[in-house]
């Protein structure tokens, strides 16, 4: 008995043996794995798989690290952002660390990325005076600049010429252009920061920023709401309803408020992105809430004037339009298109205008004498509307459909109106409808839901993937003269433009173009007055005063 138990002694030994030579590789392999997978992912999940001598829970392990790992890099190090398009599409972009750093740091970033000859640059654009494009789509808010002594050229088949680039924070605002500078607001890490550039080369001059952030799932963080300059300040107003005034020049603070607060409104879920408009001596702004839906604020000052409207705000932007004998400020909100009184507020008239999700972005645009068209997708298409008086009593309005057409929805732009015919994104498709009776003359080509707007007899479209284009503004047929890559990464931004310079921006890059304007030949009769008695814009002085 006891020569047969220590017989087996030896065999037990060997086996266990055994068992650590095998124990002690397998060891140093799957520590090997977990290596890789916390310091380089994508190797190590290769490994996982390709490693012949491991276990598949480990495999499985493994796999799970390396993803984990993966995403934690690709959020704070690369600054990883999935959103989606305006077709709800998702797009993936890299928008640099996250990680925490000092608040100078933040506010300090970015860099100009490209170097350009300074002087010369200055020279090319002289230095205007005047505030040239004074906020969101313009001195009209309408996305057009009539050439009356000029002409736009084809552009060249490889595109414009760049004079500069550079890295701009995140958000949705475009610029405003006004005595050599450009103006815009954007997000850097957890701050919302007003920022002022140099037209002609980029360069930063001065910022402002404060603790403010709003984020959403479709577009990710950043204000949309465009700035505003007039009588050498600017007006900047952000996604949470932070309300700032400048000296245009220097960036010193004069005065600050928060519109919702004062209204007694909520944070809209696609964050405050109504621009503010300056009439006058007042700052006009929309935040729909219990007390005010529009709200007149003193330019000067930040006094309260005046609050009207108890209606849900949308996502267009103020603008006063003259019609009928008196200039009306016409704003759409959550379900209509309302005009109220410049000096008031008092409402004047309104039309039902409602989409499922309370979603109204495009701009009305007022076609002479007494006509408005709107638009808006969810399907709602595109309407013309006569406005006039009731003969039992001047004092009140008369609102009347001329037309409603379906094959024109715009999403996130504003339509375009041009000798007879209307020009917009049907969702993603550039699309001309005529103005008399609303029907289809042409589809053209997919732009995503990007920006238009019209120079002289072109229309610019700037894409929803950073491309801009230049289009014939002819009801013939669709004609893209050039098209080329002007920014990377979603833009939703309205493109800007300062005399001969085209300014684009996203949330990511901010790019400064020069346009092949020329003079224009003399003519008998110049087309420019004719085009601004169909629109019917509101003249630079009237609004930027």
């Amino acid at each position: 008995m006891t020569e047969r138990l220590s017989g087996n002694v030896p065999e037990r030994d060997s086996c266990e043996d055994a068992g650590a030579s095998q124990h002690g590789p397998l060891s140093r392999l799957v520590w090997f794995g977990w290596i890789l997978a916390v310091l380089l992912p994508p190797v190590g999940l290769i490994w996982a798989w390709a490693a012949g001598s491991i276990r598949l829970w480990h495999r499985i392990a493994l796999t799970a690290a390396a993803v984990f790992f993966g995403w934690l890099y690709a959020y704070y190090v690369f600054g990883l952002h999935v959103g989606f398009l305006g077709d709800m599409r998702p797009v993936v972009e890299f928008r640099g660390p996250r990680w925490p750093v000092s608040r100078d740091a933040v506010l300090s970033r970015p860099k100009v990325a490209v170097k350009i000859d300074v002087e010369k640059a200055r020279r090319l654009i002289g230095n205007s005076v005047e505030a040239v494009w004074p906020g969101f789509m313009g001195p009209g808010r309408d996305g057009v600049v009539e050439l009356s002594q000029q002409r736009m050229l084809p552009w060249p088949a490889e595109g414009l010429q760049e004079l500069w680039r550079r890295e701009v924070g995140g958000g949705y605002a475009s610029v405003a252009a006004a005595y050599g500078r450009l103006y815009t607001i954007e997000q850097r890490g957890e701050y919302e920061v007003a920022s002022c550039y140099e037209l002609a080369t980029g360069r930063e001059l001065w910022h402002y920023g404060y603790r403010a952030r709003f984020s959403e799932w479709q577009g990710g963080p950043g204000p949309r709401a465009t700035p505003a300059v007039a009588q050498g300040r600017l007006y900047t107003l952000g996604a949470l309803g932070h309300l700032h005034c400048f000296d245009a020049r220097s960036g010193k603070l004069i005065w600050r408020t928060n519109i919702l607060e004062d209204a007694g409104a909520q944070v809209p879920q696609w964050g405050v992105a109504c621009s503010p408009l300056v009439y006058g001596k007042m700052l006009i702004t929309t935040p729909g809430g219990s007390s005010a839906g529009i709200s007149g604020y003193e330019l000067t000052t930040g006094r309260l004037i005046w609050q009207a409207c108890r209606r849900r705000t949308s996502y267009s932007s103020p603008v006063v339009l003259r019609f009928l004998g008196r200039q009306q400020l016409l704003y759409f909100n959550a379900d209509s298109i309302c005009s109220h009184d410049i000096e008031s507020g008092e409402e004047l008239w309104s039309y039902p205008w409602a989409t499922a999700p309370e979603v109204n972005v495009a701009q009305p645009v007022l076609i002479r004498p007494s006509r408005i068209l709107i638009s808006a997708a969810y399907g709602m298409g595109t309407a013309l509307l006569r406005i006039g008086r009731l003969e039992s009593d001047p004092g009140k309005f008369l609102v009347k459909p001329v037309w409603r057409r379906r094959e024109l929805g715009i999403k996130f732009a504003s339509p375009i109106v041009y000798e007879g015919s209307v020009y917009g994104l049907d969702g993603s498709v550039l699309r001309c409808l005529g103005l008399a009776k609303g029907n289809v003359r042409w589809s053209g080509r997919r732009y995503g839901y990007g920006q238009i707007m019209r120079m002289g007899e072109w229309i610019v479209v700037l894409s929803e993937r950073g491309e801009l284009a230049q289009v014939r503004a002819s009801p013939d047929r669709f004609e893209e003269v050039a098209r080329f890559k002007a920014l990377n990464g979603k833009t939703w931004n309205h493109p800007a433009v300062a005399g001969e310079l085209l300014i684009v921006r996203n949330a990511n890059e901010m790019a400064c173009f020069r346009l092949p304007i020329v003079a224009a030949v003399p003519t008998a009769q110049t087309t420019p007055t004719v085009a601004a008695s169909q629109t019917g814009r509101t003249s630079a002085t009237a609004q930027a005063q």
